[in-house]
């Protein structure tokens, strides 16, 4: 076997660990932020006439991404701050903030109807680690390896 394949398998062999390491930490993140969309721990909330309520958060890590998830018997008026988006609508609704810096804030559930409305919320936060940042780096790792891999292999045939 040439050296320059061996070179090639150990840095495809490298890449291949160092981006499925990247993506576990991805998964671990977009997992635990699927949860909230999915409304799995959710509180459920009844909003009387005219009535609101209101939710806290505080985000001391940065980067962070928050997600509040929301589901009503009936579309309400939500105030969140101007650095969330809406992502979803229909029964649902998502919004999502990506954070750099630290920051707290309310966001305000508001019953615009003349009956009681029942609201099922869930708000979360994951830190992306910088784990994640390894996905590419591995990728191309592994891509030079193969590379590197397929050129040992033609020069050992050019040798024999």
């Amino acid at each position: 076997m040439h050296t320059l394949t061996k070179v090639g398998i150990i840095v495809l062999v490298i890449g291949i660990i160092i981006a499925g390491i990247g993506l576990y930490s991805t998964f671990t993140v977009a997992g635990s932020l699927t949860s909230v969309i999915e409304l799995k721990n959710a509180q459920a909330i009844t909003l009387n006439p005219s009535s609101s309520y209101n939710i806290s958060y505080s985000v001391t890590k940065t980067p962070a991404i928050v997600m509040l998830a929301l589901n009503s018997s009936k579309p309400i008026s939500v105030t969140v701050p101007t650095t969330f988006t809406r992502l979803s609508q229909n029964n649902e609704i998502v919004y999502e903030m990506v954070l750099t810096t630290p920051q707290t804030g309310t966001i305000t559930l508001y019953n615009n109807y003349t009956v009681p409305i029942t609201v099922e919320y869930q708000i979360g936060q994951a830190t992306p680690s910088l784990l994640s940042a390894l996905v590419l780096p591995g990728g191309f790792l592994a891509i030079i390896g193969i590379i590197l891999a397929i050129i040992g292999v033609i020069m050992g045939r050019r040798k024999s």
